[in-house]
């Protein structure tokens, strides 16, 4: 009985924790700059712009137009749009993760923005077009990835300065079973508890 009662509490720790898991990679910007919003960065962290050029807003500069503390502007302000890539990100071949991140029209009255979303090399790649009044809205999507470093790409079309606001990404392995499969898995355990106690 002790035993398979230990059984379920190092279940229930596992699944516990692995649903408490810190992502593999996340990154809200706002400790960029020191806090500061600024036109043309490019000393991120945890991404590199290696196309174009991307502004930090919020933190006093267009506050107006980050979702919390600093979001990035895709579209700088060298009339050349930016190519956001990350840093490599450990993974397994073969294995699902999913991506989240923020997005919203560029919230200036511009033109509609075009930039396509991708993780390499994976068979994620997507394309969205957001018209400027285009409220924040969070994506997820999940995917299978094909090496055991991969990066995540955000690169934009245009060139006129005004682009599509990007915030809050992160990286993960595939989820962990929801509440109720780990409910269900508990009463089996449980059930098998009770019937090892009716048999001694």
């Amino acid at each position: 009985m002790k035993k398979v009662v230990f059984l379920v509490f190092l279940s229930f720790l596992f699944f516990a924790g692995s649903a408490m898991a810190l992502p593999l990679f996340s990154d809200n910007f706002n400790a960029e700059n020191s806090g500061s919003g600024v036109s043309n960065y490019a000393g991120f962290s945890n991404w590199n712009v290696d196309l174009g050029s991307v502004d930090l807003v919020g933190g006093g500069y267009f506050d107006e137009l980050a979702l919390d503390g600093l979001s990035v502007d895709l579209d700088g302000s060298t009339f050349d749009a930016g190519r956001l890539t990350s840093i490599d990100i450990g993974v397994v071949a073969g294995q699902k993760y999913t991506l989240s991140f923020d997005i919203a029209g560029n919230h200036r009255g511009g033109a509609a923005d075009t930039f396509v979303v991708g993780v390499y090399v994976s068979d994620y790649y997507e394309t969205f077009t957001l018209s400027a009044a285009d409220a924040w809205q969070t994506i997820t999507r999940d995917f299978t990835v094909y090496s055991n470093t991969v990066k995540i790409v955000f690169n934009h079309d245009g060139s006129d300065n005004v682009g599509a606001l990007l915030d809050n990404v992160s990286f993960d392995a595939a989820p962990v079973p929801e509440p109720a499969t780990l409910l269900l898995l508990g009463s089996g355990l449980m059930g098998l508890a009770f019937l090892k106690r009716r048999k001694s």
